[in-house]
């Protein structure tokens, strides 16, 4: 961890699931990464996907495997780090996330997310956020914009 004390008003940095309140049920096992949306309900979640639908408002990334009618926490901000391969379940990618790119949510399969921007009609625009290594993405979830 940096040391920040000579910083005014620093502090160390902090995983904002400390932070979140949202702590939905999921309906279906989620692994670490999996991006959540929130259902009509609002205290349930399903993986979300890039499509117009109720599950493309994606609120964060799940910081921790979730199992089915259980709770998870969902990170909305701030940098998620996992290990490579759980970051290749959530990509299928290999080798973890590419450093400096942007990822997006995925159109094809809920639930992932992909370094191709959506760009078929019917699918939508939603950045989840910047890999500052093959281990750490930077969380900053858009607004979803329909192609």
């Amino acid at each position: 961890m940096a040391d920040t004390t000579h910083i005014a008003g620093g502090h160390a940095p902090t995983n904002t699931v400390a932070a979140t309140a949202y702590n939905p049920v999921v309906s279906v096992d989620v692994p670490p990464g999996t991006p959540l949306a929130p259902t009509d309900d609002g205290d349930a979640a399903v993986p979300a996907r890039a499509i117009p639908s109720a599950a493309f408002r994606c609120a964060g990334l799940a910081s921790a495997a979730g199992a089915a009618n259980g709770r998870v926490v969902v990170q909305p901000a701030g940098v998620l780090t996992l290990e490579t391969a759980q970051w290749d379940a959530i990509t299928a990618q290999s080798g973890g996330l590419t450093k400096g790119r942007p990822y997006y949510l995925s159109a094809g399969v809920a639930g992932k997310i992909t370094r191709i921007k959506p760009s078929d009609s019917g699918e939508v625009v939603a950045e989840i956020g910047i890999a500052l290594s093959s281990r750490d993405l930077l969380i900053r979830v858009s607004d979803p914009i329909p192609n």
